[in-house]
């Protein structure tokens, strides 16, 4: 409908020029017979109605156009007369074909335009050689110019859409990997709180097992504590899965002031586990805090895995603002029950956490027979920027 509307403005503005340019047209003897005013027109009146398929055609727009330029050659060879449309169909052909196909279009209509002129003057007797100079320039000019001005108006926008998307992918892949650092964030935490708690049940539940026959009072004490080391194993994972709903804002976030109570519940468990603190604890940021207090309790529950019944001694060590925190447990004084499984991905999870903010983990036996965890943290003062 807009199109149809702008054939009908162009037409009227062609025609109506037409009409005021007459005048000087048959004084100049441009239009030798005036009874040919008439079909020039008619013609331009026609042609100006082709910007109707300017956007959706522009190629059989511009043949149609070009049909009936020849016409008005034909009848004012000497003086080129060029509507607004041929600009119009030009620029679109700039702007929806490839340069080859446009270059394949416009050519030989510049070609018809100029030969027509030629013929045109020829036969009418007038000067061939200024009527195809003023041909030459006018088609070059209606032509060649929306063309380029078409193309690099396509071009722009080419690139606009390329960088648009370019930018969608970039904003989609940092978005993917937020994603997946988050969930192997959550997957740590509840790897974390499960692997403690659990592991802290499962020696529980053996030792209510042996004791069970010989002593009824102290299996009803490991009971207690084995229920209540459930409900905290509840409780830190409704913390965690709280925060994937978005329910009751974040969880408390464990940092180092929060290892005496690590220590006293794995105490209760009936683990000789002991902490120890060398120099004055420094104020770490939240992420390096709460990764610190995971990697201990990682290392606590490995240690009540693999060696049940050895003590566990926590050394926090600081010294010229390096924080260095390590995790020993003497040889098992039982065999490690395995019946569960081969166990998990609490060294991986470590590393990872120690990688995250910018630490240092050494795993493996320690001098005597047991397990060391070492971890550093270079620069733990304000200056740290894990």
């Amino acid at each position: 409908m807009a199109d149809a509307l702008l054939a009908v403005a162009v037409t009227a503005i062609t025609v109506i020029a037409l009409i005021l340019a007459l005048p000087v047209l048959l004084e100049e003897g441009s239009v030798p017979d005036p009874s040919l005013v008439t079909p020039m027109l008619v013609l331009a009146g026609l042609q100006g109605l082709t910007i109707a398929w300017w956007r959706s055609r522009p190629v059989a727009a511009l043949v149609v156009a070009l049909v009936l330029q020849v016409g008005l050659i034909v009848v004012s060879p000497e003086a080129p007369i060029r509507g607004l449309q041929l600009l119009l169909i030009a620029y679109s052909l700039g702007v929806r074909l490839p340069i080859r196909r446009v270059l394949a279009v416009i050519v030989p209509a510049i070609l018809i335009e100029v030969l027509t002129a030629m013929l045109a003057t020829t036969v009418g007797g007038g000067d061939v050689l200024v009527a195809t100079l003023n041909q030459v320039l006018s088609a070059a000019a209606g032509y060649l110019l929306p063309t380029v001005l078409g193309i690099t108006v396509a071009s722009r926008l080419d690139n606009a859409r390329l960088l648009r998307e370019r930018a969608i992918r970039d904003h989609q892949l940092h978005v993917d990997t937020a994603i997946g650092e988050e969930r192997r964030r959550i997957a740590g935490e509840l790897h974390d709180v499960a692997a403690h708690h659990l592991s802290g049940m499962v020696v529980q539940a053996a030792a209510i097992e042996r004791l069970v026959e010989r002593d009824t009072q102290a299996a009803k004490d490991g009971a207690v504590h084995l229920r209540r080391q459930g409900k905290e194993a509840l409780d830190g994972l409704r913390s965690v899965v709280g925060l994937l709903r978005d329910e009751g804002g974040m969880a408390p976030v464990p940092s180092l002031r929060d290892l005496p109570e690590l220590i006293a519940s794995t105490q209760a468990l009936g683990v000789d586990a002991q902490l120890h603190s060398h120099g004055e604890a420094p104020d770490l940021a939240p992420v390096v805090g709460a990764a610190v207090y995971r990697v201990v309790q990682q290392a606590l529950s490995n240690a009540m895995q693999h060696a049940p019944g050895a003590p566990v001694s926590v050394d926090l060590t600081t010294d010229n603002g390096e924080l260095a925190v390590q995790i020993t447990n003497a040889a098992a004084d039982r065999r490690a029950d395995h019946s569960s499984g081969r166990g998990g991905t609490g060294l991986v999870v470590m590393r990872e956490r120690a990688a995250l903010i910018g630490g240092d983990l050494v795993a493996g036996p320690a001098p005597g027979g047991g397990w060391r965890v070492r971890l550093s943290l270079p620069r733990t003062d304000g200056r740290s920027t894990a």
